[in-house]
């Protein structure tokens, strides 16, 4: 079976809308995007046993958040550059925006933070460039 098989099998799941797949598109390699509009994630797919399972979503749009641990619906809640959006709650999350960790930095409304890298070419360093 081999490689051919797990590309006809991915074929399949996206066929049956398990996702619109993009070769290392936009969610990155091993990852889809599902869902539409303001509710577009990436996601990844597992295995366990021989259910699959849609896991490990993340909301597209800027300033959108998973609204609920499944992130099966994504929320608007952007944050002031300096601060993440921090979920509250356990069926529905609501938000909060709290500082950015250290080592982190966020220059926009999106509400995530991102890690910063050295770079040997400047004193402090510089946002990375490397989505995740």
């Amino acid at each position: 079976m081999g490689l051919p098989a797990a590309l006809c099998g991915l074929a399949l799941l996206c066929e049956l809308s398990f996702g619109r797949c993009l070769a290392e598109g936009p969610c990155g390699p091993g990852r889809f995007l599902n869902g539409t509009g303001t509710n577009l994630r990436c996601c990844s797919l597992t295995a366990p046993g021989k259910t699959y399972a849609i896991r490990d979503c993340e909301c597209v749009q800027p300033e959108y958040h998973c609204g609920d641990p499944d992130c099966q619906t994504c929320k608007y809640h952007p944050c002031p550059p300096g601060m993440e959006a921090q979920p509250k709650g356990k069926l529905k999350y609501g938000f909060t925006c709290v500082n950015c960790a250290v080592g982190t930095f966020s220059q926009d409304r999106q509400g995530r933070c991102k890690p910063w890298a050295e770079d040997p070419a400047t004193a402090g360093g510089t946002a990375a460039t490397t989505c995740r």
